[in-house]
């Protein structure tokens, strides 16, 4: 629960910081500091996408797997198929 709690108030700070990030004019920022932002965002955009596609990759290595071994014919396994 407690848990629980400390993940919905980083959300909630979250949205307060973004709430705050649209109301600010970025042309104040200079050339440098928004190049630099934008960098880290497609860094992170990178991170995330790369997470994802590793999840996806595990998840249908397991999928191929159990279908495998559903699928399996007892009848001729033998020891020497788990070596």
């Amino acid at each position: 629960m407690v848990k629980e709690a400390c993940i919905t108030q980083l959300g909630e700070t979250l949205n307060h910081i973004n709430k705050a990030l649209d109301q600010k004019d970025l042309n104040e920022l200079s050339p440098d500091r928004l190049l630099d932002y934008k960098l880290k965002y497609i860094n992170q955009i990178n991170k995330t996408k790369d997470n994802i596609v590793k999840i996806v990759i595990i998840v249908f290595s397991f999928f191929t797997f159990f279908k495998k071994a559903f699928f399996l014919d007892f009848s001729t396994f033998s020891s020497s198929d788990i070596v």
